[in-house]
């Protein structure tokens, strides 16, 4: 309803009632689709026109303090008084009346747009860069029902006589929409469903009697929000009897003062749909992610399966080796060790022998116990992450309030997952999510630095003085931490060896065979002054030898 033609009408007689002779001061626009006009009459008054076709309106609000910047319009109306507000008939379309001037709102066509005329009726400026055309100012066609059975309505009834009462008020009765026919019927007694040609004469002049009583209420220019369960607030200055059971009901004296009330809803819910939006957005993203890669990592367990077939292209290669041509990339063989003799497909690096090829098969999975334990780590680190963010996703489709969906807002952002540019300050807890993270032992959490500055934001400003802290010996390479539930739960060996194997890898020496390992408590490691980002020295450490472990 707060598109509806009688939502206008009844604000223009308010309208007329509180600037009637006002003292236009200034129009200027600080919002898109927002013409300000500052007028001056018991009050200092901002009336903002919004011609946006999704949310149009003519408000007034008491002089508030406009700190955006502004841009002027209409300078040649300023200082004229208003002499009167009208609206045409059935359509939305506003027009204030100065002794010189006339400024002309259109609010819901497909050039919504602001005119100021002259007193000959002449275009001088508009609000919008548009061409004006006749359908800014397009009359409605359509009837209003009067005491008279005039020709044109019976012809009306007689030419559609099949359509139900509702939908022929809508078509044909102007200024009603379907809430406002619905309301009409309720109020008549009238089925809505009925065909028109069982309408009676009798029954015309009840609902011809209901609809005066409909003109004379909105004329009281009161208003009501009608919150409906599961349903966006309905804005009207009509009570609507037949919701009153189904929905909370606010009360307004003026259509100004629900409609402001309305408008603000509006923005808020328009707020937190948009927030909901981005926060499924966020999650659904990560968690598809997640089960992505996990499905991957399902296929990859295949491991001993894997290697039984790299080994069968492997002796398929040397046993038909001097019947493949050098060079080739891609070679069907028959299967000579199984009875079905299935062609088997094997793709070759055309730079290296055949025989070069055949072993590369026969090696593939030759560390399987080391890729198990690989892909273990894997599984568990992001199987650890799907279950913080499917239960989260599942708060988020409930949230009701802007409060619920902030709440979980809040926790992406401070996770790294969702940005907000006026989160300045991180705590310690969930800085976690700054740094590559990985689960061992379904139990010790591993921390790795992505690059220098991230390694000292690791360090001295996440890492608890007790954490084990890890870094390869004498090269560059990521800080890496394992964070200790509290000081006197110790990781075991097995832990260690394998946090400073993924420490290795993270370094200079990762294509090393073997690669010395420092680590110590985080206590232990100091930042020189001045010294570049990344760069620490240490205290009581120990080194242990390990091979570098990729596991990203």
């Amino acid at each position: 309803m707060h598109r509806n033609y009688y939502t206008f009408a009844a604000q223009v007689i308010y309208l007329n009632k509180v600037l009637d002779q006002g003292r236009i001061l200034a129009c200027f626009t600080h919002r898109k689709n927002e013409l300000v006009i500052e007028i001056e009459s018991d009050d200092v008054y901002l009336l903002r026109i919004g011609i946006d076709p999704q949310k149009p309106y003519i408000l007034l609000y008491n002089q508030q303090n406009i700190k955006d910047p502004r841009i002027d319009f209409f300078q040649s109306v300023i200082s004229e008084n208003i002499s009167s507000i009208t609206i045409k008939p059935f359509d939305k379309y506003i027009q204030i009346q100065t002794a010189t001037f006339m400024i002309g709102a259109q609010f819901y066509s497909k050039s919504a747009n602001i005119y100021l005329f002259d007193n000959a009726g002449n275009v001088i400026n508009s609000f919008k860069k548009r061409e004006l055309s006749r359908d800014n100012f397009r009359q409605t066609e359509k009837l209003i029902i009067d005491t008279k059975f005039d020709g044109a309505f019976r012809e009306l009834c007689a030419q559609n006589p099949e359509m139900p009462l509702i939908d022929f008020i809508v078509k044909f009765t102007a200024g009603f929409n379907k809430l406002l026919a619905q309301e009409y019927c309720y109020r008549s007694g009238s089925d809505g469903m009925q065909q028109i040609y069982k309408i009676t004469p009798a029954e015309w002049q009840i609902l011809i009697k209901k609809l005066k009583s409909i003109r004379s209420e909105i004329k009281t220019g009161q208003s009501r929000i009608y919150k409906l369960p599961d349903s966006s607030p309905i804005f009207t200055p009509v009570t609507l009897h037949h919701l009153e059971n189904l929905s909370a009901v606010q009360e307004f004296d003026t259509v100004n003062q629900g409609w402001i009330n309305f408008i603000q809803r509006q923005d808020k819910n328009q707020e937190f749909e948009k927030q909901v939006s981005d926060v499924h957005s966020v999650l659904k993203k990560r968690i598809a992610y997640l089960q992505r890669t996990l499905k991957k990592i399902a296929d990859a367990e295949m491991l001993e399966k894997r290697k039984q077939e790299a080994e069968l292209k492997g002796h398929l290669l040397q046993t038909f080796a001097r019947e493949i041509s050098k060079g080739t990339e891609k070679v069907v063989l028959k299967n000579i060790f199984s009875s079905a003799r299935e062609e088997i497909e094997i793709k070759l690096n055309p730079r290296k022998s055949i025989y070069e090829n055949a072993q590369k098969y026969f090696e593939k999975f030759k560390n399987i116990e080391e890729q198990k334990e690989q892909l273990s780590i894997k599984k568990d680190t992001y199987q650890h992450e799907l279950e913080l963010w499917e239960p989260l996703l599942f708060r988020a489709k409930n949230a009701s309030t802007i409060k619920d969906i902030e709440k979980i807002q809040r926790i992406l952002i401070e996770k790294n997952i969702l940005q907000d540019k006026s989160i300045r300050q991180k705590d310690r807890e969930n800085l976690g999510y700054s740094f590559n993270r990985l689960l061992l032992g379904k139990k010790w959490e591993i921390f790795i630095g992505k690059n220098a500055a991230n390694n000292d934001l690791l360090t001295f400003k996440f890492a608890r003085k007790y954490d084990i802290w890890l870094h390869a010996q004498g090269v560059s390479g990521s800080h890496v931490i394992i964070h200790k539930p509290d000081r006197t739960h110790n990781p075991p060996a097995r832990i260690i060896e394998q946090a400073a194997g993924i420490a290795a890898f993270n370094s200079g020496a990762q294509h090393s065979s073997t690669v010395p390992v420092n680590y110590t408590e985080v206590r232990h490691v100091r930042k020189p002054r001045k010294a570049s980002p990344g760069t620490v020295t240490i205290t009581n450490e120990k080194t242990i030898f390990v091979k570098p472990v990729k596991i990203f």
